[in-house]
């Protein structure tokens, strides 16, 4: 008996060694890899990576299934003449060049830094224009939220919608909010990590708007259901219900974190219970993603994280 409580305490000690072997080299070659990177595109990549923390920090970190970020391509051109100055204002500023030259560095290192439990795509915007999305998905929790609300997917979708499969459809969909998800914005916001009601109350709130004749652009081409609305809300029942969604993160940064680190920013129903839970799930791993990057370098705990098994 003795014996054999030796041998499996000798296992997983073993195990433990092996594990702690493989970890440590894989860090070693992430930092190893970093430092052959020249400094401007590693500045670059850590801006990058930084601009986009409060959500992509919920990802790595926690239960967010799916964020979405994302710039304004600079060599797309604007049609409309007064277009323009808002395109030079907003395309040609530091902050989104350095998005658009991120991106386009990312790609050019990401073999460096493969990902089994994330991706990171790029996307068609959820509206038509200029904008480039950026979609990085948590694949575990991703198929994790789909199969707890199955019945909404394939309500939407179709009956032979799984888990698995539609995750691979977003792997490998240009535009995964219009093709895969077909404007959908409560499908939309519950693997964004909204919460299902919240995401379904701001659909609700788009399909009212768009009965009045102005079809949202969230909501792409109008829905069978939009049809079947009656011709027109009043404004003061479309105010009503507009009083029920409010901003998630009414306060901002909580302190004076070195990351600028929020609450992830959407609207919800704040006297709901699922809201209520939302929000004590998220400040806890608001603290866990602080404490994750007091000690060491940003990029290299940001790439740690994005390569671990």
């Amino acid at each position: 008996m003795k014996k054999t409580k030796l041998f499996l305490f000798s296992l997983i000690v073993l195990a433990a060694l092996v594990f702690f072997y493989f970890s440590e080299n894989r860090h070693r070659s992430i930092a190893l890899r970093l430092k052959q990177i020249p400094q401007d595109e590693y500045q670059c990549l850590d801006v990058f990576f930084r601009t986009y923390i409060d959500d992509l920090g919920y990802c790595l970190f926690g239960n967010k299934p799916m964020a979405v970020f994302g710039y304004r391509d600079p060599l797309v051109q604007v049609k409309e003449v007064d277009a323009m100055f808002d395109r030079f204002y907003f395309t040609f500023g530091p902050i989104n060049l350095n998005r658009y030259r991120g991106w386009e560095l990312w790609k050019k290192n990401q073999r460096f830094f493969p990902m089994k439990n994330y991706a990171f795509i790029k996307s068609k915007n959820f509206i038509d224009n200029d904008y480039e999305a950026l979609v990085f998905i948590n694949k575990k929790e991703f198929i994790e939220t789909v199969h707890n609300h199955l019945s909404d997917f394939r309500k939407v979708l179709g009956k032979e919608i799984t888990p698995e499969g539609l995750l691979e459809e977003v792997l490998t969909s240009k535009d995964v909010f219009g093709d895969v998800f077909k404007h959908h914005q409560g499908l939309i916001g519950t693997v964004l990590g909204y919460g299902r009601n919240n995401a379904w109350l701001f659909h609700r709130r788009e399909e009212m708007a768009s009965s009045n004749g102005a079809i949202s652009p969230l909501l792409g081409r109008p829905t069978n259901f939009i049809k079947k609305l009656s011709k027109s809300f009043s404004q003061e029942e479309l105010e009503a219900f507009n009083q029920i969604l409010q901003p998630f993160d009414n306060r901002g940064i909580l302190d004076f974190n070195p990351l600028y680190l929020g609450l992830p920013g959407f609207v919800a129903d704040p006297n709901s219970e699922e809201t209520k839970q939302l929000k004590v799930r998220y400040e806890q791993q608001y603290r866990q993603i602080i404490h994750r990057y007091q000690k060491g370098d940003f990029l290299e705990i940001t790439l740690q994280q994005m390569t671990s098994d």
